[in-house]
């Protein structure tokens, strides 16, 4: 996906803010000025290495019934960092959506039901259908981008399925999506939920592909960048 120029561009301009903290998995405080504002967080990992009190943010106002805007921007140690967790299924959608990728394709499809699981996209193909999951992922540790920051059921959940597609003998992928530019690596967080690594593992042996990679981010818009290594 290399210079695939795949990228999420934001509707207005960018509010600077210093966060103040987070009230639940969907929202949060922030400081505009010397005005504090609740704002919708749209993620449920926890964030707590980028989301710190006083951190620079950045976000766009909108008026909800519980919110004053979304909090879409975090600066940590210089680096910008995207914590929206739906991009990613826009940017990988748009690459296989697009005019030069749809020709390969009979249809590229969202959010479609197979058995008793929803996938992010289905892909009909001339030969077989393929099912994609995306994640989102902005925790790094020494250039390397680590996936899930909290025990994740849901994505060893996803894991079983694509195996199960996979033994099905219909394709399988699953992408991981770095929302910052500080990564070399991509790895699975057996630290944090050892599981999942072993699933990942699985699923990389049954011939499920595992991609990764890294976005290139500003206060303009969200790009992908290059694909990077995975390893264990």
């Amino acid at each position: 996906m290399q210079n695939s120029k795949v990228s999420f561009m934001f509707q207005q301009p960018m509010r600077k803010a210093s966060f103040v903290k987070r009230l639940n998995r969907f929202s949060g405080l922030i400081k505009d000025v010397k005005e504090i504002k609740k704002v919708h967080i749209p993620n449920s990992g926890r964030l707590n290495e980028i989301l710190k009190k006083n951190a620079i943010c950045y976000y766009l106002p909108k008026k909800g019934n519980k919110t004053e805007g979304v909090l879409h921007l975090v600066k940590n140690n210089s680096m910008l960092i995207s914590i929206d967790s739906r991009i990613p299924n826009h940017l990988i959608y748009s690459f296989y959506s697009n005019r030069k990728n749809s020709k390969k394709f009979k249809a590229v499809l969202k959010e479609k039901k197979f058995g008793k699981s929803r996938f992010d996209i289905q892909i009909k193909d001339h030969d077989t259908d393929t099912f994609v999951e995306i994640k989102s992922v902005s925790l790094v540790k020494n250039q390397i981008a680590l996936f899930p920051d909290g025990v994740t059921e849901r994505g060893k959940k996803h894991l079983r399925e694509l195996i199960s597609l996979k033994e099905q003998g219909m394709g399988a992928k699953i992408y991981f999506v770095i929302q910052r530019e500080d990564v070399e690596y991509f790895s699975s967080n057996d630290e944090v939920d050892p599981e999942f690594g072993e699933l990942l593992r699985e699923a990389m042996k049954k011939g499920v592909e595992i991609k990764a990679l890294k976005c290139r981010v500003n206060l303009k818009e969200i790009s992908l960048h290059e694909e990077i290594p995975v390893i264990f």
